[in-house]
């Protein structure tokens, strides 16, 4: 997808002449794998990985360009208790390292492409939409909005989406503000994934975005992120994506989430002075 398009490095190598490129994601190649080498094992599968990604990052955001990844992969599973079973992991991997203030901040892509599925306007007006959003800057797509002959109800359903952050409150905000029905698919899918999560016992430790435009080309559904209080970026990533082994002529279910190792040592340390 573009998304990791724009995020991978590129260079000529000078031997061959050929053009080398580095993977800005290890989650696509762990796809490849099961749908080249792994087909023919029963599903599902539960696969764990360690790597390193470079990735083109602008200075300014102040992110590592390379990223040293652990993650876990389960394939062949559909619905809100695989996707459970990822936050899960992935809240008990941050209670195994003794962290006690954190959050996982979970989205759902498909509640967002029900509302902008209905947006018909060109390329650079819908990108400027979509960083007003994700910027949670609601005056400026307020003020992008007024320049569009869109209707009033799909407007309002845009104007809505900065604003549905925060606990499982906004689930039923959410409800009440939506059409689509690919938008109201999406919330039922995640009171299915709170109701598994509440019967872990782990539903405390997360909240809600369904403003969240950055999830990767590829997911399908569920997204989110982990984080430490007191350090503003992710430490772990994740989602669904069972498109992405389709490519490689193998469809089948996914969802899994990596660890950013470290983002994670940069948050512990933090908590540590």
């Amino acid at each position: 997808g573009k998304a990791l398009q724009d995020k991978t490095v590129r260079f000529d190598d000078r031997q061959s002449g050929q053009l080398v490129t580095f993977t800005p994601d290890i989650t696509p190649q762990v796809a490849r794998i099961v749908a080249t080498r792994m087909r023919e094992m029963p599903l599902p599968l539960r696969l764990s990985y360690y790597g390193r990604a470079l990735r083109h990052e602008e200075q300014q955001q102040g992110k590592d360009r390379e990223i040293f990844q652990a993650g876990v992969e389960l394939y062949g599973l559909e619905g809100a208790e695989a996707d459970a079973e990822m936050i899960a992991m992935a809240i008990e991997s941050l209670q195994a390292l003794g962290v006690e203030e954190f959050s996982v901040d979970i989205g759902q892509v498909e509640f967002s492409r029900g509302i902008m599925e209905q947006v018909d306007l060109p390329a650079e007006q819908l990108q400027q939409i979509t960083s007003a959003i994700s910027h949670k800057d609601s005056s400026g797509l307020k003020r992008l909005l007024s320049e569009t002959d869109l209707p009033e109800s799909v407007v309002a359903e845009i104007l809505a989406l900065p604003r549905l952050f925060g606990g499982c409150e906004v689930l039923d905000k959410a409800a009440a503000v939506v059409s689509s029905e690919r938008s109201v698919k999406a919330i039922e899918n995640l009171r299915r994934v709170l109701d598994v999560l509440e019967v872990y016992g782990l539903a405390d430790h997360v909240t809600f975005d369904l403003g969240e435009m950055h999830g990767l080309d590829y997911h399908t559904g569920i997204t989110f992120q982990g984080y430490l209080s007191g350090y503003g970026q992710a430490v772990c990533a994740g989602g669904r994506y069972d498109k992405l082994t389709a490519v490689y002529g193998y469809p089948v279910a996914a969802t899994g989430f990596t660890f950013n190792l470290l983002n994670l040592l940069f948050a512990l340390d933090k908590k540590l002075d």
